[in-house]
């Protein structure tokens, strides 16, 4: 329905950012990219999306990067760039971090927005082994039940010694992820490999 909405209204952002948003709950970074292709503005954000798919991380990161800076130094051809785009180029500063491990510049970068990045907090200090600040984190932030959440608990409840407990929290994670699996749609997509990823992580917990 979006793509048709799409193609009778081409030059409306709202159709490309509903579009791209869907991609990306559904972890079609393909999708996503080609979506932001015809919806950037900068050939420099066309760049920096090419190098993400060829997986040049390092590369990518460095594109992101540059764009933010010479928005923020007000130069005349990027700064008129649209609040999407600017957050486009954000996120995937975030992705190429991850990909490249760096957690201590993520776990800065989620602790300057600690009230919208509680996921990220916990992820970082999940790959930082530091479990009194992932059970600090699990207290005070009070989010929906998702099977990363889950996840996390379950490992920081092994580290306590609380098997019992470890055992819940991985049952819980592999229902939601079911009920996850179950609402994704019958085409192949790469949604449905980093929930085979999950199922595997639970496996190797219960084990």
């Amino acid at each position: 329905l979006l793509q048709q909405s799409l193609a009778l209204a081409p030059t409306e952002p709202a159709w490309y950012d509903a579009l791209a948003s869907l991609h990306s709950a559904l972890g079609d970074r393909d999708g996503h990219a080609a979506v932001w292709k015809q919806r950037a503005l900068h050939a420099e954000t066309r760049r920096a999306l090419a190098l993400e798919q060829y997986g040049a991380w390092q590369a990518a990161q460095d594109a992101y990067a540059e764009c933010m800076s010479r928005w923020q130094a007000g130069e005349m051809t990027l700064v008129n760039t649209p609040q999407p785009e600017l957050a486009l180029w954000e996120e995937g500063i975030v992705r190429s971090a991850k990909a490249l491990n760096q957690w201590e510049l993520l776990s800065e970068y989620a602790k300057a927005w600690p009230g919208s990045q509680p996921a990220l907090l916990m992820e970082c200090a999940w790959k930082s082994a530091d479990w009194e600040r992932l059970r600090d984190l699990f207290r005070r932030c009070d989010m929906r039940s998702q099977a990363a959440l889950k996840m996390l608990q379950t490992y920081a409840a092994i580290h306590d010694g609380k098997l019992a407990e470890a055992e819940g929290r991985c049952n819980e994670g592999i229902q939601i992820a079911l009920a996850q699996w179950c609402s994704l749609p019958p085409v192949s997509l790469s949604s449905h490999t980093h929930l085979l990823q999950m199922f595997q992580q639970f496996q190797e917990l219960q084990e």
